[in-house]
């Protein structure tokens, strides 16, 4: 499990910016988009794991891993609230 959390850190920033790279060159479309940095998680994952002859499954996992941390899903275990929902919640 440690190897796995630190696979996926290093990877982490990696999908990120080639995801950023990706959308700037290939216009994706909204539905596409999470998608997106999964498929170059597990790629540079797997690519990773036939380099160095790692566990396929193990560095599948971490390209998932660090494909969620790059498309922000982070974001959908605490969802920022706005004015509106605050001010609307309040006064009933």
């Amino acid at each position: 499990m440690q190897q796995l959390t630190l696979i996926a850190v290093v990877l982490g920033p990696i999908v990120s910016g080639l995801t950023q790279l990706l959308k700037q060159i290939i216009p994706a479309k909204d539905k596409l988009a999470p998608v997106l940095p999964l498929l170059i998680g597990v790629v540079i994952g797997l690519i990773w794991a036939w380099a160095f002859n790692y566990s396929y499954a193990i560095y599948a996992l971490a390209g998932i891993l660090s494909g969620l941390q790059a498309a922000g899903y982070y974001t959908l275990i605490k969802k920022p609230t706005t004015n509106k929902e605050v001010t609307n919640h309040e006064t009933k």
